[in-house]
């Protein structure tokens, strides 16, 4: 399928149900760290693109909380439930994750701008 099949809102939650608030500090201290999250989303709208007919959900975040780099335990329990997601999304095609949480990350994919998924 070409582009993405679902884009996330640009708004975040608000500081109650954001758990980025407390984690300012290491985020500027080690911005090219790569980090695990948990969040709760659901669809904020559905964008309709008249040329193709294509409908694309736009996901909004209700609650995000990150897990601290320095909690290594809960690091390892969240990679390894997303893995497991991932397995079960995949089944035999599944990919291991190329990096652990607190690694480096690396260069970013190229993005594709909204509305240019065809």
């Amino acid at each position: 399928m070409p582009g993405n099949p679902v884009n996330l809102a640009g708004t975040m939650p608000p500081e109650a149900l954001n758990g980025w608030f407390t984690m300012l500090a290491e985020l500027l201290a080690q911005p090219d760290r790569m980090r695990i999250i948990v969040g709760i989303c659901d669809v904020d709208k559905i964008s309709h693109k008249v040329s193709t007919g294509a409908d694309t959900p736009v996901v909004q975040l209700r609650h995000v909380e990150v897990a601290s780099l320095g909690d290594t335990e809960t690091c390892e329990q969240l990679a390894a439930i997303l893995r497991n997601l991932q397995r079960r999304r995949l089944g035999d095609q599944q990919l291991e994750l190329t990096y652990q949480p607190g690694a480096v990350a690396p260069p970013p994919e190229p993005k594709v701008a909204a509305g240019d998924e065809d």
